[in-house]
């Protein structure tokens, strides 16, 4: 019988589940006090650097348009106090975020761990150790990853998309419609690069579950392997599976190797259209020259966010997964309960006796 392996039992189920969400995220309520706080700190530091492309832009219109180059010294005081304000708040939010979710992580440990005591010896049979030290230690901490930084990737990418889609459209709705061109094209990429690294992701970590539960057999027995003389059989049926896993990873490095310069492209497209449709219109003065600038400024930020979507995208994944055996094992009762009031076992004399016991590997034929 091979040795189970860490994550022989890791299947991924749907991206999002919401009722999912919601067990996972009630671990966190006792700090959800500290929760909001690191989200008003969040709120403040993309404001704070959302501000610095408008500055900017008003820094040139007041030095080209006003000839207000005294005024240059206002701008980039109020620059470099956007710049302070966003690095004082992502600390506070980074801070606070990673006290919380080890408090949390901490919290669901114990859960788990005081979960497993109480269950029954027919668990333990059908639970082999390495799945469970899974449960504990492995899934816990996707579930970590997520909380700590994951997920405040996905609200502050999604707060920056939100807030440079208005900031574009105050500027100049033109503008921004022309820039809201290159869209559909990126949608479309990233959820064909979704789809495809999912589908790569799975895969790898079937073969990777195979190469642990592999090498942990192979490594525990090699004391066996050697005294049949099967090194050179086991060496071989390694290098398949250690072979196929190399091919998933460079398979992932390839799509990541289109996807990300080809949005690069798009993000320079997309400048390059606002420079000539700006340019035009500031010729003819319809929009500021510091507008456009901005306006540029503001389509080259927009599209890190989207990358780092991209990037982050495994990390959810993981986790929804993770969370998934984790409930499954907080769901699990144990079928024999400790009864309210045992009863006192009487006194006895250490004697054992066995009484109709046999053994057989057939059925119905007693060794």
């Amino acid at each position: 019988m091979t040795v189970p392996d860490l994550h022989e039992d890791e299947v991924l189920g749907k991206a999002y589940d919401a009722q999912l969400s919601r067990r996972m995220l009630a671990f966190l309520r006792p700090y959800r006090w500290a929760v909001a706080f690191a989200f008003l700190c969040l709120l403040v530091e993309k404001g704070a650097e959302l501000a610095g492309p408008m500055l900017i832009g008003a820094a040139l219109d007041a030095a080209v348009l006003d000839r207000d180059l005294a005024g240059l010294d206002r701008y980039a005081l109020f620059f470099l106090g956007s710049v302070l304000l966003a690095f004082v708040f992502n600390y506070l939010q980074t801070l606070t975020v990673q006290q919380t979710g080890q408090r949390a992580m901490h919290d669901l440990r114990r859960t788990l761990f005081t979960h497993l005591t109480r269950q029954d010896l027919a668990f333990f049979d059908k639970n082999p150790v390495g799945r469970l030290m899974t449960r504990v230690i492995i899934d816990v901490e996707n579930l970590n990853e997520l909380f700590s930084t994951g997920l405040v990737t996905f609200l502050g990418d999604g707060l920056t998309l939100v807030g440079i889609a208005a900031a574009l459209l105050w500027l100049d709705w033109r503008l921004a419609l022309l820039t809201y061109l290159m869209a559909p094209a990126l949608f479309f990429l990233t959820a064909v690069y979704r789809r495809r690294a999912r589908a790569n992701y799975r895969e790898s970590r079937k073969v990777l579950a195979r190469l642990n539960a592999y090498l942990q057999e192979h490594i525990s027995g090699m004391a066996t392997v050697q005294a049949f003389g099967q090194e050179a059989r086991t060496l071989d049926r390694f290098q398949d599976i250690n072979t196929r896993y190399r091919d998933l990873l460079l398979r992932s490095v390839r799509y990541n190797a289109v996807f990300f310069p080809v949005v690069e492209v798009l993000s320079a497209l997309s400048v390059g259209l606002v420079f000539a449709a700006g340019g035009w219109l500031a010729g003819a003065g319809g929009v500021a020259v510091g507008a456009v600038v901005a306006f540029i400024l503001y389509v080259q930020r927009a599209y890190r966010p989207i990358r780092d979507l991209a990037e982050k995208y495994n990390i959810f994944q993981a986790a929804m997964a993770s969370g998934e055996r984790i409930v499954a094992l907080l769901d699990t009762q144990p079928k024999l309960l400790d009864p309210p009031a045992p009863k006192a076992s009487s006194p006895f004399r250490g004697e054992v006796e066995f009484q109709g016991v046999s053994l057989d590997y057939v059925p119905g034929e007693p060794v």
